[in-house]
């Protein structure tokens, strides 16, 4: 007899709130954020994740 294997649920009930959340939130602040104040964020982002693959942060 074949079993039928069923995925495993990951996500987590609270997942939608949070993602609308953060739909909003870019809906709000989307007028105010400049090309270059997105450029400085990239660019701390990108600085960051540098630090953590090198281990310095």
């Amino acid at each position: 007899m074949q079993q039928i294997f069923y995925p495993k649920k990951t996500g987590n009930a609270k997942d939608p709130l949070f993602e609308g959340a953060v739909t909003l939130l870019a809906r709000l602040i989307a007028p105010v954020m400049t090309d270059a104040a997105i450029t400085d964020l990239s660019l701390i982002g990108s600085i960051l994740i540098f630090c953590v693959g090198v281990n310095l942060v």
